[in-house]
């Protein structure tokens, strides 16, 4: 299935072996991968709350479980490392949507909607810090001026948001709506109504493990309410 080879990839980020990019140390290389991985997740925590020139190196090296001294001799200066998250954000959004544009060919809109809100929920719960490092950048342009490698991923991330992920989830079949509603209307009522769903169902479990999601009673009410839209906006004959 696409979504586990998606997962698989995603979860790889950016390779770290790209070393005339980022002056990433053959010390850090030599750490396990996932002892890599909970570095960089918390040096993306560390940032996403307070932002790039409020976040200390200090900060970081708390975080990371880490002395001052190590994050240097792993990636050379504080803007190196934001320079790396800012380019295995993108990439990961870039791979994310990659894959949705195969998974969700030739669905309808609801059906659509419905694919990029689950999946949404399940990449969330698997690496929250990727996107509160991401809705950092994208939410506060500020930080995107830290240098030439971080306003062309910050350029990135804006235009997948902006192109891939709103085109994707408002460009689906609407050949199923109901006639006497204009098509665009009845694509603005679904999007809000279930962009609202998907971030209540976010907030509720925020610190939940993807177990949790899988066995959430939060599901139930999910197909519950895409019955009712299908009901509501899709021509009698089709929203049963």
């Amino acid at each position: 299935m696409l979504w586990l080879t998606l997962t698989k990839s995603v979860n790889k980020r950016v390779s770290l072996n790209e070393k005339e990019v980022f002056p990433i140390s053959e010390l850090f290389h030599r750490l396990d991968r996932d002892r890599q991985e909970q570095v960089l997740q918390a040096a993306m925590l560390v940032f996403s709350r307070h932002g790039y020139r409020k976040t200390s190196t200090q900060q970081v090296a708390e975080a990371a479980g880490i002395s001052k001294g190590m994050v240097f001799h792993y990636f050379g200066s504080k803007q190196a490392l934001f320079e790396l998250l800012c380019q295995q954000a993108t990439d990961y959004f870039q791979l994310w949507s990659d894959a949705m544009k195969q998974e969700i060919q030739g669905m309808d809109y609801i059906a659509r909607f419905s694919w990029l809100s689950r999946h949404k929920l399940e990449s969330y719960l698997k690496n929250p810090e990727i996107f509160a490092f991401s809705s950092m950048l994208l939410m506060q342009p500020e930080h995107c001026s830290v240098s030439p490698q971080v306003q062309d991923s910050c350029q990135r991330l804006q235009q997948l948001q902006q192109t891939a992920f709103l085109e994707l989830a408002h460009s689906g079949n609407t050949q199923h709506f109901r006639e006497d509603l204009p098509p665009e209307d009845i694509q603005r009522y679904i999007t809000h109504i279930l962009e609202g769903y998907s971030q209540e169902v976010m907030a509720s479990l925020k610190g939940q493990s993807l177990d949790q999601l899988q066995d959430s009673p939060s599901w139930a009410a999910f197909d519950q309410l895409l019955s009712h839209l299908r009901l509501l906006f899709y021509k009698p004959e089709e929203g049963k």
